[in-house]
């Protein structure tokens, strides 16, 4: 291990927290026990490879992810304190049966945004730094979720360019299924993370989005949509949120110095 370490100082609870901990079969070890150096100071030595903050820093691309949404254009151009937010996907072109390196660009945001609340216009930022550009998109060209669901796609191919507009996207096989939420062993108590528009801090010439921090409480189950009026397959996340947030995406986040092991 060495000596260069670095020695992270830890609570007793922290410490009791991290050697103790198991929930369905793993261990969740915010100190694993071969590093303590000091049991009485409750210290613990963690190698250069599990060195890392606690919070994450948000790389500008995702950041770029998401775009706000306005009722008109004429609320887009001025920016207006209305409307929410929508994050881009990329589905994969195949050709052949292979998997390229391009991809078809879409937005997503929540059904009540875009219809109930009338806000299907885009506002996209600029390369270049100059005034966002607005992505004229009719209700109409936002596709509602065949079961009801508070979900609505729109394709902006075309309509959002590489080296123009400041985007980046999730990549559709990166969306959480159940079977990779089993397979990476997402949980209750694991951490999540939400970038969308604070609309009393949405920026003032460009969209500049904030992000929110919560953690899952439950996991996937039909919950009450009231804004669908019905039972919608959903994770429950304890998370501050305010009016502009909704169609953020929400994504499960672990940081270096989190360590999660199979329990044998």
């Amino acid at each position: 291990m060495g000596t260069d370490a670095p020695t992270v100082a830890m609570t007793r609870e922290d410490a009791q927290c991290g050697l103790a901990d198991e929930w369905r079969g793993r261990r969740i070890s915010v100190c694993p026990p071969g590093f303590f150096s000091d049991r009485q100071a409750w210290k613990c030595n963690l190698p250069d490879s599990l060195s890392g903050d606690e919070v994450p820093r948000i790389a500008d691309t995702l950041l770029d992810g998401v775009v706000f949404l306005y009722p008109t254009p004429e609320d887009a151009e001025n920016h207006a304190r209305l409307g929410g937010t929508a994050f881009f996907i990329g589905k994969p072109i195949v050709i052949n049966g292979e998997v390229t390196g391009a991809y078809c660009p879409y937005l997503v945001s929540n059904r009540h945004v875009v219809w109930s609340g009338g806000s299907p216009i885009a506002r996209v930022n600029r390369v270049d730094g100059g005034k966002p550009d607005v992505i004229d998109l009719d209700q109409h060209q936002w596709i509602v979720h065949p079961d009801g669901d508070d979900l609505a796609v729109a394709s902006v191919f075309r309509k959002v360019m590489i080296g123009i507009h400041r985007h980046s996207h999730i990549p559709t096989q990166q969306l959480l299924t159940r079977a990779m939420a089993q397979d990476y062993e997402v949980g209750i108590g694991d951490e999540v993370l939400m970038i969308g528009r604070f609309i009393n801090h949405q920026g003032r010439l460009h969209n500049q989005p904030a992000v929110r921090f919560g953690s899952i409480s439950v996991m996937d189950r039909p919950i009450s949509n009231s804004a669908i009026g019905q039972d919608q397959l959903s994770y429950s996340v304890e998370m501050r949120s305010r009016t502009g947030f909704s169609g953020s995406p929400v994504a499960v986040y672990r940081t270096p110095n989190t360590v999660y092991e199979r329990a044998q």
